[in-house]
Parts: structure tokens; C-alpha cells; sequence
């Protein structure tokens, strides 16, 4: 099967600090009101404190935040809130959407940067499922990727090989995030694969 998903719209939005990245979101949040959407961070911490901001700044907004630090059962009833439309919006760490079968979900944000375009595309393909137009967006902040960095450097369990395989992923996520090209034509070259869309992301 194709990887092409031709009705998700593809945002980078460049940001220089945090502050403008949580102005960005918050606007973002703002127009996608009422709509299902996650909003995908790298951190439990940074999860809470966006609900907290968001919560406080946009009351009128179902928000949860959804992380390893909560207990299994705690995870479970925020899906089924949030499967049941009784929650709009969800900031979570990546462990959030796997098996969830929702078609309805009309946005993904990206806070920060993923790590590899592998965990992107998995990522925004949470949206539209239902085949109807859907937006994601990356939050670009060049300072983010020091964030993977980070991590990459402290894992002491990596062979050569392996820290090579992760810096090159990174390498190519960031390409992703200031290519001036058609964004879906680039995430098919990276999975190799040749389709010619008619493409303005």
C-alpha cells in the first residue's frame, strides 16, 4: 500500500523560542476549537504543563494530558474520554494513539521535533482516518533537536552503528522540517517511493 495520505495537510511552522512555539499552539488550539486533536511532546513534564497553560488560557477547551508517569488505568479512561468525544484534546508523549481506532481526530501538532521521519508519519497518520481533509503540524524549534541529541549521547547501549543509523533519522527529520520541497513527495522519496502528487504542502 501506498504511503502517500493525500487528505493530511503538512505544516512546518518555524518557531525561534519556546515562548513563540506555545503562542503558535495556543492560536492553533484556538482555531481548531471543538475539534479532536493531540498534540504530541517529548516529555511527561512538558505534557502537563501545556494542559495546565492551555487549560488555563482557553478554559472553554476538554483537555488531558497523557504520559508514562500516569497509571495503566489512568491511561485507559483518558483513550475511552477521549474515543467518546468527551475529551478534545490530548498532550502526550508518543506511547499515545497506538491501537486507538478513531477517525474522526481532524489535527496532530507536533510540540517538538520526533526524532526520526518513521515516527512522524506514524504520528500524524492518527489524523483523518475518516478520509476527510486533516491538518498536522511541526512546531519547528532548532533548539528541539538538542532534545534527541541529548538522549542519543546518554544511551550508552548503542553501538557505533546504531548511534550512526539514529543521527542519520534525526539527520533526515530535520531536512523534512526546512525542505522547501513538497513535503508528502519528501516523506515518499525517504520510504522510496516514486509517486508524483500533486502537492502545495
Amino acid at each position: 500500500s501506498s504511503f502517500a495520505r493525500t487528505n493530511l495537510g503538512l505544516q512546518v511552522i518555524h518557531c525561534p523560542t519556546q515562548f513563540v512555539q506555545q503562542m503558535i499552539l495556543l492560536k492553533l488550539l484556538l482555531k481548531h476549537r471543538y475539534q479532536s486533536g493531540i498534540i504530541y511532546v517529548s516529555s511527561r513534564q512538558t505534557a502537563e504543563n501545556l494542559r495546565k497553560i492551555s487549560k488555563g488560557l482557553l478554559p472553554f477547551l476538554s483537555v488531558e494530558a497523557y504520559h508514562a508517569g500516569l497509571s495503566a488505568d489512568q491511561r485507559t479512561a483518558i483513550q475511552e474520554r477521549f474515543i467518546q468525544n468527551k475529551t478534545e484534546l490530548v498532550f502526550a508523549t508518543n506511547a499515545f494513539g497506538m491501537g486507538i481506532d478513531k477517525a474522526n481526530i481532524r489535527f496532530v501538532i507536533h510540540f517538538h521535533i520526533p526524532g526520526s521521519l518513521e515516527h512522524y508519519y506514524q504520528e500524524v497518520g492518527r489524523a483523518g482516518r475518516d478520509r476527510d481533509p486533516s491538518k498536522t503540524y511541526l512546531l519547528y524549534n532548532e533548539n528541539n533537536l538538542n532534545i534527541h541529541l541529548g538522549m542519543l549521547n546518554q544511551n550508552k547501549d548503542l553501538s557505533n552503528q546504531q548511534r550512526k543509523r539514529q543521527l542519520f533519522k534525526l539527520h533526515s527529520m530535520r531536512e523534512f522540517a526546512k525542505t522547501s520541497q513538497c513535503r508528502s513527495q519528501f516523506i515518499l522519496q525517504y520510504f522510496g517511493e516514486q509517486n508524483e502528487l500533486a502537492c502545495e504542502q
